[in-house]
Protein backbone atom coordinates (compact mmCIF):
# COMPACT_ATOMS: atom_id res chain seq x y z
CA UNK A 1 0.00 0.00 0.00
CA UNK A 2 1.44 3.58 -1.10
CA UNK A 3 1.17 5.88 2.23
CA UNK A 4 2.47 9.10 0.47
CA UNK A 5 -1.29 11.14 -0.32
CA UNK A 6 -3.17 10.06 3.14
CA UNK A 7 -5.31 12.40 4.97
CA UNK A 8 -4.95 12.65 8.85
CA UNK A 9 -8.68 10.68 9.44
CA UNK A 10 -6.82 7.57 6.98
CA UNK A 11 -3.89 7.34 9.35
CA UNK A 12 -5.78 8.20 12.77
CA UNK A 13 -7.78 4.67 11.33
CA UNK A 14 -4.87 2.72 10.03
CA UNK A 15 -3.09 3.45 12.99
CA UNK A 16 -5.98 2.73 15.45
CA UNK A 17 -7.63 -0.65 13.66
CA UNK A 18 -4.45 -1.89 12.07
CA UNK A 19 -1.79 -1.22 14.39
CA UNK A 20 -3.25 -0.64 17.47
CA UNK A 21 -2.46 3.23 18.41
CA UNK A 22 -4.02 6.14 18.86
CA UNK A 23 -3.04 8.93 17.06
CA UNK A 24 -2.33 12.32 19.00
CA UNK A 25 -1.75 14.89 16.53
CA UNK A 26 0.12 15.02 12.99
CA UNK A 27 0.95 17.83 10.84
CA UNK A 28 -0.60 17.89 7.06
CA UNK A 29 1.22 19.40 3.83
CA UNK A 30 -1.08 22.28 1.97
CA UNK A 31 -2.88 19.50 0.00
CA UNK A 32 -3.93 18.15 3.47
CA UNK A 33 -1.56 14.82 3.47
CA UNK A 34 0.27 13.81 6.58
CA UNK A 35 3.85 14.88 6.96
CA UNK A 36 4.73 11.70 8.85
CA UNK A 37 8.25 12.04 8.69
CA UNK A 38 10.00 12.30 12.00
CA UNK A 39 12.22 14.98 11.03
CA UNK A 40 9.15 17.38 10.71
CA UNK A 41 8.72 17.37 14.54
CA UNK A 42 10.76 18.38 17.56
CA UNK A 43 12.52 15.89 19.39
CA UNK A 44 9.89 14.91 22.21
CA UNK A 45 6.88 14.90 20.25
CA UNK A 46 4.28 12.42 21.36
CA UNK A 47 2.47 11.13 17.52
CA UNK A 48 0.64 8.34 19.16
CA UNK A 49 -0.40 6.61 22.27
CA UNK A 50 -1.38 2.54 22.88
CA UNK A 51 -4.70 2.16 23.28
CA UNK A 52 -3.86 0.51 26.84
CA UNK A 53 -2.18 3.54 27.62
CA UNK A 54 1.09 1.37 28.20
CA UNK A 55 3.25 2.79 25.81
CA UNK A 56 4.20 5.79 23.50
CA UNK A 57 5.51 6.91 20.08
CA UNK A 58 7.66 9.92 20.66
CA UNK A 59 10.27 12.08 17.57
CA UNK A 60 13.95 11.12 18.66
CA UNK A 61 17.20 11.90 17.27
CA UNK A 62 18.71 14.65 15.09
CA UNK A 63 17.79 16.16 11.97
CA UNK A 64 20.95 17.18 9.58
CA UNK A 65 19.70 18.18 5.86
CA UNK A 66 20.98 19.20 3.14
CA UNK A 67 19.04 21.26 1.00
CA UNK A 68 20.06 23.73 -2.16
CA UNK A 69 23.69 22.95 -0.93
CA UNK A 70 22.88 24.58 2.63
CA UNK A 71 22.71 22.68 5.78
CA UNK A 72 19.68 22.93 8.05
CA UNK A 73 19.43 21.11 11.55
CA UNK A 74 15.65 21.63 11.37
CA UNK A 75 13.35 21.76 8.45
CA UNK A 76 11.46 24.37 9.64
CA UNK A 77 14.31 26.87 9.14
CA UNK A 78 14.41 25.65 5.46
CA UNK A 79 11.08 26.70 5.19
CA UNK A 80 11.16 29.67 6.64
CA UNK A 81 14.03 30.70 4.45
CA UNK A 82 12.69 29.45 1.46
CA UNK A 83 8.81 28.99 1.76
CA UNK A 84 6.67 26.45 1.90
CA UNK A 85 7.28 25.88 -1.88
CA UNK A 86 10.55 24.07 -0.61
CA UNK A 87 8.25 20.97 -0.05
CA UNK A 88 8.06 20.52 -3.25
CA UNK A 89 11.77 19.31 -3.46
CA UNK A 90 11.56 16.74 -0.56
CA UNK A 91 12.74 14.45 -2.48
CA UNK A 92 16.30 15.82 -3.50
CA UNK A 93 16.75 16.83 0.14
CA UNK A 94 19.91 14.80 1.39
CA UNK A 95 19.37 13.95 4.94
CA UNK A 96 22.97 13.55 6.52
CA UNK A 97 21.25 12.56 9.96
CA UNK A 98 17.35 11.88 10.40
CA UNK A 99 15.32 11.45 13.54
CA UNK A 100 13.04 8.09 14.05
CA UNK A 101 10.03 7.47 15.81
CA UNK A 102 10.75 5.65 19.22
CA UNK A 103 7.98 4.10 20.81
CA UNK A 104 8.39 3.61 24.60
CA UNK A 105 7.00 2.15 27.67
CA UNK A 106 5.12 3.98 30.10
CA UNK A 107 8.28 3.84 32.05
CA UNK A 108 10.35 5.34 29.39
CA UNK A 109 12.28 2.56 28.59
CA UNK A 110 13.01 1.69 24.65
CA UNK A 111 11.01 -0.86 22.96
CA UNK A 112 11.65 0.00 18.91
CA UNK A 113 12.22 2.74 16.36
CA UNK A 114 10.61 3.21 13.05
CA UNK A 115 11.03 5.99 10.32
CA UNK A 116 7.73 5.39 7.63
CA UNK A 117 4.63 4.38 7.96
CA UNK A 118 5.25 0.86 6.51
CA UNK A 119 7.42 0.32 9.45
CA UNK A 120 4.66 0.96 12.63
CA UNK A 121 4.91 -1.68 14.51
CA UNK A 122 1.53 -3.79 15.78
CA UNK A 123 1.18 -2.69 19.20
CA UNK A 124 0.27 -5.63 20.80
CA UNK A 125 3.42 -7.66 18.97
CA UNK A 126 5.55 -5.40 21.84
CA UNK A 127 5.74 -6.00 25.38
CA UNK A 128 4.86 -2.86 26.49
Amino acid sequence: MVYENLCKEALAALMEHGYGWILDDIKTNTEGNVLFDPNFYPVGYRLAHSTTHKSVIVADGKTVVKIRNKIFECIDEAIQEYGLKIMESFNDWEFISDKEWMVLKRNGNWLTCFSTISEIPVRSTLRA
